[in-house]
């Protein structure tokens, strides 16, 4: 075998895919999850050329991007669950379960109370926001926009202006002010989530990246 290269490169692979698939194939909600989010992260690609390319290159702008996109999820009830997987105490749940085995990794200490309450006003202010929008697609779209830095990017009468437009704004029922609250707020509990379990977090986010 050690001079049959290509065989070892193989088996290598082989043992890496098998890693994989131990840990997110066998378990249906898992596999359920990480095919959600792989589209979740194309669909964004399709619709920003620049995403694309930081995804592509594996810019480090994504690894602060991509969660706060899958908050933004969560807050429209299109995330299958990832957050709650992934961050229990936005929910006001306790993330370590009695019957964990001893080399699951250990989370972080958040205060499951404030951070609740936190994703709680986060989602009314949200939702506030977006039930004065004309279009609930419009509004998502520019929320997008906003958390990933991805005003200026293939947007109609938009292209080559970091600035959205206060009528933009205003069409989506809300103001400038307002959705720089939103995405702060959205920016620090993805941070937070990413940080609660890194090492999970972070082959979760690897696998769906090379998927």
């Amino acid at each position: 075998m050690k001079n049959n290269q290509d065989l070892v490169n193989a088996l290598v692979e082989f043992e890496s895919s098998w890693e994989k698939g131990k840990a997110y194939f066998v378990s249906p909600k898992k596999c359920q999850q990480l095919v959600h989010f792989t589209s979740v992260i194309e669909a964004t690609s399709e619709k920003y050329k620049m995403f694309a390319e930081q995804v592509e290159d594996r810019d480090t702008v994504i690894f602060v991007s991509i969660p706060a996109l899958l908050i933004l999820k969560c807050l429209d009830d299109d995330d299958k669950g990832i957050c709650r997987s992934f961050f229990p105490p936005m929910f006001g749940e306790d993330g370590n379960n009695s019957g964990s085995s001893g080399e699951e990794e250990a989370s972080q200490y958040v205060d499951k109370v404030a951070t609740h309450n936190q994703y709680r006003t986060l989602k009314k202010e949200y939702l506030r926001c977006r039930s004065k929008s004309k279009n609930e697609y419009d509004f998502f779209n520019l929320v997008e926009r906003c958390i990933l830095g991805m005003e200026e990017d293939e947007t109609p009468d938009q292209k080559n202006k970091r600035t959205i437009p206060d009528k933009e704004f205003e069409a989506n029922g809300l103001a400038r002010d307002e959705m720089h609250q939103i995405t702060q707020h959205i920016r620090v509990l993805s941070m937070q989530m990413q940080r609660y379990k890194p090492q999970e977090w972070n082959e979760f986010l690897i696998v769906a990246l090379d998927s």
